[in-house]
């Protein structure tokens, strides 16, 4: 028992010492209840003082086909990196959806907001504040890109990885789909809304897209169609299409190009 309570405690003071803050996203609760978990957090990641702090700052919202979390490959293993790269990273867990449409997307909006309202704090200029996202959050990702609520959440940039964009029947993740829209699914009014790259216009912000071109889980079309839609509105843009990887590799160093696609990914968000 004794050594299971070290082990613990450990792990405890591990985790503290990574994650620098974690900050409740409505810290006077929502005004959506999503009919089950309704604790939004934000994990906050500031360059250590032997980095240079480039004054840039990302959300990462992690995948899971809105129906879980891959908080760690897809979220605290980018902002470690990013980190170390003079990078502030924030890690959202957000509301898994139930069915409610609009609140993933509230809470990415509220993170980006709450990364501008710390921007002294952190050190991070507020006009530099990018979204990035995998797999379904990387179409949570790509609607806050694409559907624009007020200035203070509107992202400076945006960075995909292989992204679902579309919600339409034969190129959507049917399960993103229906974990997202519930009874909704396949209405034609919902599937219009978020088939994202149908929303791309001259204020989108520059996006980058990164996937494997043997992905059998989210179609590579989804980026294909963002990726012209971008081109199509004179958008900055940079798409990377690796020949093997299949889906899900996030930041797992076994990923065969997990050195190159870290030098771009780092390259695309300094260039901001």
């Amino acid at each position: 028992m004794k050594r299971q309570l070290l082990s613990l405690a450990l792990i405890a003071t591990s985790l503290c010492a990574m994650a620098q803050q974690v900050i409740n996203v409505w810290p006077d609760g929502p005004a959506d209840d999503n009919g089950a978990d309704n604790l939004a957090t934000l994990t906050v990641y500031t360059p250590g003082a032997d980095v240079e702090n480039t004054g840039i700052a990302m959300v990462i919202c992690p995948g899971g086909g809105y129906a879980m979390l891959a908080l760690d490959h897809e979220g605290h293993q980018m902002a470690k990196i990013l980190a170390d790269n003079g990078i502030t990273a924030t890690v959202l867990k957000y509301r898994l959806p139930n069915g409610h449409h609009n609140i993933p997307a509230d809470d990415a909006r509220e993170a980006i907001r709450i990364v501008r309202r710390n921007a002294d704090k952190w050190g991070v200029n507020p006009d530099k504040v990018g979204i990035s996202g995998f797999s379904a959050g990387g179409h949570l990702a790509s609607t806050v890109l694409t559907h624009h609520a007020d200035s203070l959440s509107v992202p400076s940039y945006g960075l995909l990885f292989y992204p679902v964009v579309s919600a339409r029947p034969g190129i959507t993740h049917d399960g993103s789909a229906n974990n997202l829209l519930g009874d909704k699914v396949g209405q034609s009014k919902w599937v219009a809304e978020y088939s994202n790259a149908e929303h791309v216009d001259k204020t989108t912000p520059p996006t980058m897209l990164l996937l494997s071109s043997n992905d059998d889980t989210v179609w590579v079309d989804n980026s294909l169609q963002f990726y012209k839609a971008l081109v199509d509105n004179g958008i900055e843009t940079e798409m990377h299409i690796y020949p093997i990887g299949g889906h899900g590799w996030g930041m797992h160093p076994h990923f065969k190009y997990h050195d190159v696609m870290t030098r771009a990914m780092i390259d695309w968000i300094k260039g901001r």
